[in-house]
């Protein structure tokens, strides 16, 4: 959203981009997300790039509309699972992120974030996470979301333990 917003921002009238004020530019992206059919956010649209990084543009019931392949965040226990593979048991609901791997903020936020239920394969699960050494810990795991009707994965792109225990 920030690229269109400093497009507009940028070169928006032509030859007279500072004829507009800043406040008037964020109004037009947020008319352009309007009559294209997404849904208005609980305040307005802010006017620096910064901020509208962080704004994030979810489908309606988007728990279940992530699509396959989407770029997850989730936090749960890890557990062994048959044939060698493993699991993330009592898992929160997948969260679409922009980043591949953890933050220091992510961290803080999985750590108190409450467990759930449900539970999802891990796949690409290599020697550097250290799995065996974190089993029943609770952890937090980016990738890549896959589900179907008879199983969820997640094809890792990040582990990383927030807490040595899997209390609430």
């Amino acid at each position: 959203m920030s690229k269109l917003f400093a497009k507009i921002r940028d070169t928006m009238p032509p030859l007279n981009a500072a004829q507009v004020s800043l406040n008037s530019k964020a109004d037009i992206v947020a008319y352009l997300f309007e009559i294209n059919g997404f849904p208005s956010g609980s305040s307005e649209l802010p006017s620096d790039t910064a901020a509208l990084d962080r704004v994030q543009i979810v489908r309606k019931d988007a728990a279940n509309a992530l699509p396959n392949f989407a770029l997850v965040q989730l936090v749960g226990c890890l557990e062994p699972a048959a044939n060698g593979r493993w699991l993330l048991t009592r898992t929160t609901d997948p969260v679409a992120v922009k980043e591949d791997s953890t933050t220091a903020t992510s961290i803080r936020a999985a750590e108190a974030s409450p467990l759930g239920s449900g539970k999802f394969d891990l796949v690409s699960v290599s020697r550097a996470y250290q799995a065996e050494a974190h089993r029943g810990h609770k952890m937090e795991a980016r990738g890549l979301l896959y589900r179907d009707s008879a199983y969820s994965e997640i094809n890792l792109t990040s582990l990383t333990m927030v807490s040595p225990t899997c209390a609430n």
